[in-house]
């Protein structure tokens, strides 16, 4: 925390979320003069993607045979019963056993491939969806900034109608979000309600 010039959080009003966005101002001589900052940047490594959609009865039970082999021939999980674990360095050591067994047993029986990281696949589907719904918003929204409005300089009838068309096809992918209607023309007396429609809609 001390190289912390500045950090606070605060809830955004774009959209709504659980999360808090976070700002933070660091101290750059302690990122340039540091000698072992730039020597422990993580690698980017490619991750694996199983295909659990591709796995039938048959392949869970090969799956859980597998575990089950690697649990008996493993001399830390062999004989484990609710008195055998008294320390957290015993607990941690378990763990990893028990994670290298599924993991070989994933590899081995689940269809997998792999991810590089630059890939889009690395992020789950319904995440990606959401991310370009929220930027599609967030580009129409800007549109409708208060420094814009303030002038009387809202869009012409034609970019409403697209902006309209564009809106419409966001609310159908959001089936449990209150049916929205929006005005025919932009004007001085509802320019800001629609405005906050999308913000709503955020």
């Amino acid at each position: 925390m001390f190289n912390f010039v500045y950090q606070s959080s605060f809830k955004s009003e774009l959209y709504q979320s659980d999360h808090r966005q976070l700002v933070l101002f660091l101290d750059k001589r302690s990122l340039i003069l540091s000698a072992t900052g730039s020597t422990n940047r993580p690698l980017s490594r490619s991750t694996i993607k199983y295909q659990y959609d591709h796995m039938d009865s048959t392949l869970w039970d090969s799956f859980s045979a597998a575990t089950d082999v690697f649990a008996s021939s493993n001399s830390t999980l062999l004989g484990l019963n609710n008195s055998s674990i008294r320390t957290t360095k015993h607990l941690n050591s378990i763990w990893d056993n028990l994670r290298t067994g599924i993991i070989q047993a994933a590899k081995t029986h689940i269809s997998h491939f792999q991810v590089r990281p630059t890939s889009s696949e690395r992020i789950p589907k319904p995440i990606t969806t959401l991310q370009l719904r929220i930027k599609s918003l967030n580009r129409i929204y800007y549109q409708f900034r208060a420094s814009l409005l303030n002038q009387q300089l809202w869009l012409n009838n034609d970019r409403w109608q697209d902006l309209k068309t564009a809106l419409s096809n966001i609310l159908a992918q959001m089936p449990t979000y209150p049916p929205t209607s929006f005005v025919s023309f932009l004007t001085q007396e509802n320019v800001w309600s629609e405005k906050k429609k999308i913000h709503h809609m955020l």
